[in-house]
């Protein structure tokens, strides 16, 4: 039974990622998931105000700049997802472009 002073044994179940390269391709798989969400609800914010619009030349030159705006952040989650993997690639940090990541890093 572990102490309630004893920190380590009580939280080391909560946290399953105990390593870096455990850790930096869940970070960009998140933060590639929560852009991506975003650039879909402008999407779809821009589509709703482009249909309301009507021939209202404003808020339809505004909801065209809105889906522009999706369509650009959206190439760019792709191209920084596209570098990512070239660039651990490259680095040697994964054996092939899709993964898995193999970091080594030192320990004292």
């Amino acid at each position: 039974m572990a102490k309630l002073t004893d920190i380590n044994s009580s939280a080391e179940d909560l946290f399953p990622i105990k390593t870096l390269d455990q850790f930096l391709p869940k970070l960009l798989q998140v933060a590639i998931i929560i852009g991506s969400l975003f650039t879909f609800i402008w999407l779809l914010w821009g589509g709703v105000e482009f249909i309301i619009a009507g021939a209202d030349p404003e808020r339809s030159k505004s909801a065209k700049s809105k889906i522009t705006q999706a369509i650009v952040g959206l190439g760019l989650l792709a191209t920084v997802w596209v570098l990512w993997r070239l660039v651990t690639y490259f680095l040697g940090i994964s054996p092939t472009p899709k993964g898995p990541f193999n970091l080594q890093i030192p320990t004292p």
